[in-house]
């Protein structure tokens, strides 16, 4: 009997287990199905977008370079002598003319030293005043003398003498001559270097800087202030290899600061350098700007566009309709379903408004150019057409293309 119920508990637990076991594997594999179910898809908004037809047409190839902006002409002003100062009557931005006195020395030494060398060429002048006196005395002499020997009324001694008087009269006379220029010239050599006591403006301009005071002693060696002139700033930048032959002297340029972000200023191509850095292979051009108005100051940080004047037919769109996905530039373009197509676009020259599409779209279709970063490939859109102005999906400011918002959808 105990075997029997033994048996018995065994069978019912292996039932039991066998029980578990099955329930189990039911609820596994439906949960395996729940899995395998896919997520209902999300209905995607609706969105309005602004789309424009890519055009063949012309466009302009432009260099964009920056460069810092320098004056047209500068100097330091410095003493060529060493002398305590008296006056500068000119200060940090102060505007100077050339040959203004920017700074008096104290030159009392040399003004004594001058007068007392006028002194000795009045003396040599009034001594070449005698010895002119005696010259004549002496030829009035000799031509006495002269005339008593050709009527033997004189001797061949006497006339001898005058002679010889006359000849040393004309020879103190030649001395007395060498005596005032030799007086006028250290009277000159004075009055340059008196001239060297009073500094002149050697250019019109603005005074930069000024790093000496009154009674400071200036030297030769330490400058005392700094003047520039700004009717025309410069700036010097580098053009690569590719880009060299598109510049040329004379070639009109565009130039904006940050300080000023809402005006343009103009110059040109003064200088190119005939050769290449062999580093950098960059060549510098210099290009000149005109700053009337002394808006420009030196220092600022220019971006400067050079038009190559060379024009082509390409594929075109605003540059807005681009949109830039891991570093790779795309078009979203919309078909006759209104359903949105992301396409890879290969770019080639752009003047800041609109691109030139080498490879990827042809003329005729239409990208998004607002909106174009909110959207999906394959989305449905709601489509405004717009005519084809650049202007419209630029912004002046930011240069970033602008976005739509959601007008439908759940």
């Amino acid at each position: 009997m105990s075997f029997l119920n033994w048996l018995g508990r065994l069978i019912v637990s292996c039932c039991a287990i066998a029980a578990a076991w099955g329930a189990w594997y039911v609820v596994y594999q439906g949960s395996l199905a729940a899995i395998d179910e896919k997520e209902p898809p999300r209905p995607q908004q609706t969105l309005a977008v602004e789309v424009i037809t890519a055009r063949k047409g012309q466009i302009e190839e432009r260099i964009v370079l920056v460069g810092n902006l320098l004056p047209i002409s500068q100097t330091e002003v410095r003493s060529r002598v060493d002398g305590y100062i008296l006056s500068l009557p000119f200060d940090i931005g102060d505007r100077v003319s050339i040959d203004d006195t920017l700074c008096q020395l104290d030159d009392a030494g040399q003004q004594e030293a001058l007068e007392q060398t006028k002194a000795t060429l009045d003396a040599a002048k009034a001594q070449l005043g005698v010895q002119k006196s005696e010259l004549n005395l002496a030829e009035k002499n000799f031509a006495r003398e002269e005339t008593l020997s050709l009527t033997g009324a004189g001797t061949e001694q006497q006339l001898e003498t005058s002679k010889a008087n006359l000849e040393i009269a004309k020879s103190k006379v030649q001395l007395e001559l060498a005596h005032v220029a030799e007086a006028q010239a250290n009277v000159s050599a004075l009055e340059v270097v008196l001239k060297d006591f009073q500094l002149k403006a050697p250019i019109s301009g603005f005074v930069a800087n000024r790093t000496a005071d009154i009674g400071d002693l200036a030297k030769p060696d330490a400058p005392l202030m700094q003047i520039v002139d700004l009717e025309k700033v410069r700036t010097t930048v580098h053009i690569i290899e590719k880009d060299y032959r598109k510049v040329a002297v004379g070639q009109k340029a565009t130039v904006t600061v940050d300080a000023y972000p809402q005006q343009t200023f103009h110059g040109k191509v003064t200088r190119i350098a005939p050769v290449l850095d062999q580093e950098t292979r960059t060549a510098s051009v210099q290009i000149e700007i005109e700053n009337s108005k002394l808006l420009l100051k030196p220092g600022m940080y220019a971006r400067v566009s050079l038009n190559s004047e060379q024009s082509k037919s390409a594929v075109l769109v605003p540059l807005a309709a681009i949109v830039e996905i891991n570093d790779r530039p795309y078009v979203y373009l919309v078909g006759s379903n209104t359903l949105t197509e992301m396409r890879q676009v290969r770019l080639g020259t752009t003047d800041g408004r609109i691109v030139e599409i080498v490879e990827g779209i042809a003329a005729d279709e239409q990208v998004i150019t607002l909106g174009n970063r909110l959207i999906q490939p394959g989305q449905e859109v709601i489509v405004r057409e717009v005519s084809w102005s650049p202007d419209l999906f630029l912004s002046k400011e930011t240069g970033k293309n602008r976005n739509s918002v959601p007008v439908g959808g759940d």
